[in-house]
């Protein structure tokens, strides 16, 4: 096993303790941190901590489980499942890294979420049913599913919550002046 396979090897187990310290241990000043399609990218360590901090403090258990992972060079992959803990449900999401190391350090962290159960849902649920006459109209109809589809269509996989309600209620309340 090569030191860049290790390393992320200890980097996936850090987030069993959610201690964003430690887990910010394992990047250079400079890293990035791309997670796709969710968020922009994440440009600095600073910027990384912040995205950390704020995701890692709704949550009360997060467990990465790696099936495969495989290194070569200073590249590392993986593919594996995301458990997540959020106002007392839990998620599966499966995932594939890729991290790039420098001097001993993550540099680079792409995360990519399959999110195939959402386009799944978005074709057979929305598009095969509507012949859109023009691209405004899809643009409308997509719209109009997906908010439907996030804030009022239960899932199975979140116990029949929706993802707005999931996510919006385990956020904390903001501090009145």
């Amino acid at each position: 096993m090569s030191d860049n396979d290790q390393l992320i090897k200890d980097f996936v187990a850090a987030w069993r303790s959610l201690d964003v310290d430690h887990i910010m241990d394992f990047f250079t000043e400079d890293a990035v941190y791309i997670n796709i399609p969710m968020e922009p990218p994440n440009e600095s360590k600073a910027a990384i901590r912040a995205f950390i901090e704020g995701f890692a403090g709704n949550c009360s258990s997060i467990e990465f489980v790696v099936h495969h992972q495989v290194a070569a060079g200073n590249l590392v992959m993986n593919e594996g499942t995301d458990k997540i803990t959020m106002g007392g449900n839990t998620i599966e999401l499966p995932v594939m890294g890729v991290f790039e190391i420098r001097d001993g350090k993550i540099s680079a962290w792409r995360d990519n979420v399959f999110v195939e159960r959402l386009w799944r849902s978005v074709k057979y649920e929305e598009v095969y049913l509507h012949a859109y006459d023009t691209v405004s109209a899809a643009k409308a109809g997509l719209e109009r599913y997906l908010r439907y589809y996030s804030g009022l269509r239960p899932h199975s996989s979140l116990d029949r919550q929706t993802p707005d309600r999931l996510y919006f209620e385990a956020l904390p309340l903001p501090m009145a002046a």
